[in-house]
């Protein structure tokens, strides 16, 4: 499963999350991110936030999984 998400606000939900601001671009990060795996014996997702200048508030961020967690990552300018 994969998720796009441009100039969303709200909840997103999906398997992997990727949301990327081009060069010298900025990301603001509200609402829900889930990439969660409630399945058994399956680990959560992934979440990919990229951009010169990334702003998270007022947001949840979920890769959890029963075994064990995902991965998040943030990557700033």
């Amino acid at each position: 499963m994969y998720g796009l998400a441009i100039a969303q606000s709200g909840n997103i939900i999906s398997g992997d999350i990727t949301i990327a601001a081009g060069a010298g671009g900025t990301v603001d990060v509200s609402g829900r991110l889930d990439a969660s795996n409630r399945a058994t014996g399956k680990t959560g997702g992934k979440i990919k936030i990229k951009g010169e200048t990334i702003a998270v508030h007022d947001a949840t961020l979920d890769a959890s999984g029963p075994p064990g967690g995902g991965t998040m990552s943030l990557d700033g300018g």
